[in-house]
C-alpha cells in the first residue's frame, strides 16, 4: 500500500510544482504528467510482477461498453449544457488530440494507478462477492483522495471548482470500478476531456468578436480624440 501513498505525492506534487508554481502552458503541463504518470506505474508493474494480459483481459468486453457509454453520456451533457452546433464545430483535430492525450493522461494517475494497486492488494486470486465489494469501496476511497490530492495541487482550493472536478472524475471511473477493467475508465475519461476542450474552445470562439469589437470602439474613440 506504499505504492498508493506514493501515488498521492505525486498526484499533488505534479500539479503544485508545474502548474501551480511554474504555470506552465497547459499542453507543456500534460506532457510532463504523462511521463512522469507512466514512469511511476511502469516501475510500479516491473517492481510487483504485474502481468499485463491477465489483468486487463477480464471485464474489457464490458469495460468498453460502459466507458463508451458513460463518455456518450458527457458528450451530451455538454451539448445540453452548450451549444449543440457551437460544440460539434468546435471538435477540430487539436480539440480532439488534446482531449485524448489529457484524459489518457491524467486517468493513468488518478484511475488506473489506484484501481490497480488496491486490488491487487486487497482482492486476492478468487474474491468472492463480499469481498469485491469492500475492495471496490476501498477503491472509490483511494481513487477520490487521489483525485482531491490532485486538484489540489492544481491550486483548485475554490470548493465549487474542486468538487465537481472530483466528482466528475469518481463519474468517468464508474467503468473501471463496476466491470474491474483498469481500461474501462480511461475511455470514458477521454471523452469527458474531449468534451471539455471542446466547450472550452467553443466559448473562446463565442468571446472573440466582442473582444475585437471592444478593440475597435477603443481605438476609433482615441482617434477621435
Amino acid at each position: 500500500m506504499l505504492w498508493l501513498v506514493q501515488a498521492a505525492v505525486l498526484a499533488f506534487g505534479v500539479p503544485f510544482i508545474f502548474s501551480h508554481l511554474f504555470k506552465l502552458p497547459l499542453d507543456a503541463y500534460f506532457v510532463i504528467l504523462g511521463i512522469l504518470s507512466i514512469a511511476f506505474f511502469w516501475y510500479y508493474a516491473s517492481s510487483t510482477d504485474f502481468k499485463w494480459a491477465e489483468s486487463l483481459k477480464p471485464g474489457w468486453a464490458l469495460g468498453i461498453i460502459l466507458g463508451i457509454f458513460f463518455g456518450l453520456a458527457f458528450i451530451s451533457n455538454s451539448a445540453a449544457s452548450d451549444s449543440s452546433k457551437g460544440l460539434a464545430q468546435a471538435m477540430s483535430f487539436p480539440v480532439i488530440s488534446r482531449g485524448v492525450i489529457y484524459g489518457l493522461t491524467s486517468a493513468i494517475l488518478l484511475t488506473i494507478t489506484p484501481f490497480v494497486v488496491v486490488w491487487r492488494a486487497f482482492a486476492g486470486a478468487a474474491p468472492g462477492s463480499f469481498r469485491k465489494l469492500a475492495v471496490t469501496i476501498v477503491a472509490v476511497i483511494s481513487i477520490a483522495s487521489i483525485s482531491i490530492l490532485y486538484n489540489l495541487g492544481l491550486g483548485g482550493f475554490d470548493n465549487n471548482n474542486l468538487n465537481n472536478n472530483v466528482k466528475m472524475n469518481m463519474i468517468a471511473s464508474i467503468p473501471t470500478l463496476i466491470s474491474g477493467n483498469p481500461l474501462a475508465g480511461p475511455i470514458s475519461n477521454v471523452f469527458l476531456q474531449v468534451s471539455q476542450n471542446a466547450m472550452a474552445q467553443n466559448e473562446k470562439v463565442a468571446t472573440a468578436p466582442r473582444t475585437i469589437e471592444t478593440a475597435k470602439s477603443k481605438t476609433v474613440t482615441g482617434c477621435v480624440n
